[in-house]
């Protein structure tokens, strides 16, 4: 019985022995097996593939390698925002030329004030800048040309940029009674710019307009003008580049008043600028295509002019001139990929303006003057330097 008892337990160890080797890791052998120097890490672990690979010196994740990572895409060369905000820039300098240039160019032409006015300036000089004859006895025929130079820095994120606009503008006029003043002008302007992602842009844009001016009183004037330009443009960054066609109307009018205040002339004024700008749709070198862009704006500006004529030795003039303008302006964009508003400039802003004027005989007038705008405006700032030379004949 005893022995039967002993064989019976022998038997029971056995069993026991069989079923927990049976239940290790991978079916294998424990201690005296192959754990450590055999399969586990080097070989199969959990009865074969841990995830459908090899765990340690094996594959992960179905024996696929993970992809390469591709490389990122280009930035856009210009976004709908950023075009808009250049061309919003080159509004700005449209206003100049036809709210302030051509205004005083007509003034001038009709010798703005000088019959009420003339007596009773010191000197018997008349208030008008260059004039020293009144429009009924001036030469019919004028002829004149004018370089600009403008720096303009926009500090933004995403809106921001930097360069220079430089352009001509000539043209010729002729008076058409006493009392009004009718001329045609040409126009060719370059820009350069550098934008916010290290992009650029470069354009060049030529064209034509015509003015005309009378007055409506003896010391109030008004002059309307307008012209259009065509050109293109190349824009890029580091990786792309492109180009396409682009197109700017414009239309100003101005209502001036010439008075006399104790031999200084005092010209306070009002005018309205409305300028469209198109952007032709185009592809970059990588193919990438951009729809065609329109954004327009309309300003009302506002100020006044102090100038004082000192008469020269050989009977010419001289006037210095300091002026203050107030502008408020109203932009918007058309393009299907462009909703957001064009960029987060205030709409009004402040600009001051200085210079002298030279008339050393009746038929020649020079001006040089410095214009800075942006005052009213955080973060922008733009400074512009022009002159003019004029012959009457």
């Amino acid at each position: 019985m005893r022995r039967r008892s002993i064989a019976l337990a022998a038997c029971l160890v056995l069993a026991t022995s069989a079923a927990l080797a049976q239940s290790q890791p991978g079916g294998g052998q424990t201690g005296g097996g192959q754990t450590g120097g055999g399969q586990t890490g080097g070989g199969q672990t959990g009865g074969g593939q841990t995830g459908g690979g090899q765990t340690g010196g094996g594959q992960t994740g179905g024996g696929t390698p993970a992809p390469a990572q591709q490389p990122a895409a280009p930035a856009p060369i210009l976004t709908g925002g950023q075009a808009a905000a250049l061309l919003r820039a080159g509004h700005a300098q449209v206003g100049d030329l036809l709210s302030t240039d051509m205004r005083t160019l007509v003034g001038e032409r009709l010798g703005a004030g000088a019959v009420a006015s003339a007596a009773a300036a010191p000197g018997g000089l008349p208030p008008a800048a260059f004039a020293s004859l009144d429009a009924s006895s001036a030469p019919l025929w004028h002829a004149w040309v004018s370089p600009r130079a403008t720096w303009a820095e926009r500090t933004h994120p995403v809106f921001g940029y930097d360069g220079v606009q430089s352009g001509i503008s000539l043209g010729v006029d002729r008076l058409v009674g006493a009392r009004a003043v009718l001329g045609v002008l040409g126009l060719y302007e370059t820009s350069d710019f550098d934008t916010a992602g290290a992009g650029f842009l470069e354009g060049r844009l030529g064209g034509a307009g015509v003015y005309a001016g009378a007055s409506l009183t003896d010391v109030l004037v008004a002059d309307v003008s307008a012209f259009w330009q065509g050109g293109e443009s190349d824009v890029g960054n580091a990786a792309v580049r492109g180009r396409f066609d682009a197109e700017r109307r414009a239309l100003a009018a101005n209502l001036t008043a010439y008075l006399d205040a104790g031999g200084f002339q005092v010209a306070p004024t009002v005018g309205m600028v409305w300028v469209s700008d198109r952007q032709g749709a185009y592809r970059d070198s990588l193919g990438t295509a951009y729809p065609a862009l329109t954004v327009e704006t309309a300003t009302l500006r506002a100020g006044a002019e102090v100038s004082r004529a000192f008469a020269g030795a050989s009977g010419g003039t001289l006037t210095p001139f300091v002026a203050a303008t107030a502008t408020w302006d109203v932009s918007r964009i058309e393009s299907p990929t462009q909703t957001t508003p064009i960029d987060d400039l205030p709409e009004g802003d402040v600009a001051l303006r200085a210079g002298l004027r030279a008339a050393p005989t009746p038929a020649l007038a020079l001006s040089l003057e410095v214009d800075v705008s942006g005052l009213a405006r955080p973060a922008y700032s733009v400074v512009t330097v022009s002159g003019r030379l004029g012959l009457r004949f």
